[in-house]
């Protein structure tokens, strides 16, 4: 974002650009974030709160042709958020009391599994993981994504060979529990 001076113009120049964001991507910013959540109304929600926030702040910032990028990461953050909060933890640990003899192990070892990834995501670099998110989630290509944030493709191959290599780390002690999963699938 950048700031810049306010101005009755220039608000409703933000005004409408605002709407025509959100009309051309709320649905793609709630898919994203419902990638993340697998909860459609609180993906909505989150998007919409993102939404309200720069409504709030549009005289603070100035809303050129790239503000979807900002808009893609405050929504990830938001998710995140979330995901690291108490309601969240509270919410999960009721959904786990209630949950019926239908949920398979597999389900369980997959959401677990998958919110160690999301919470792995989370510990990169900043830049690290907007590319690993570009690459892995909206399936960008490396020229692409070294297009869009004005990088070499080398640099691209750089940080995500970081990524990589830090969610190997991180991710290491859960091998037991993904072999697990692609066990029982053979049964």
């Amino acid at each position: 974002m950048t700031l810049i001076n306010s101005s009755s113009r220039q608000a409703q120049s933000n005004d409408d650009r605002i709407a025509q964001l959100f009309r051309e991507h709320y649905s793609m910013l709630c898919n994203d974030v419902n990638k993340l959540l697998r909860d459609e109304s609180l993906s909505e929600d989150l998007v919409q709160e993102v939404f309200i926030t720069v409504w709030e702040k549009q005289n603070d910032v100035e809303i050129t042709d790239r503000f979807i990028y900002y808009l893609k990461r405050s929504c990830y953050h938001a998710a995140l958020k979330y995901l690291g909060s108490k309601t969240y933890q509270l919410e999960t640990d009721s959904n786990e009391k209630i949950a019926t003899s239908q949920q398979t192990d597999e389900t369980i070892l997959s959401r677990e599994l998958n919110e160690k990834i999301q919470l792995a995501i989370a510990s990169l670099p900043e830049k690290t993981q907007l590319i690993f998110t570009l690459s892995r989630y909206e399936e960008l290509s490396y020229k692409q994504i070294a297009e869009q944030l004005n990088l070499s493709v080398k640099s691209i191959e750089k940080h995500m060979g970081k990524a990589l290599q830090q969610l190997r780390v991180s991710l290491n002690e859960h091998l037991t529990t993904l072999l697990l999963i692609i066990f029982m699938k053979f049964l």
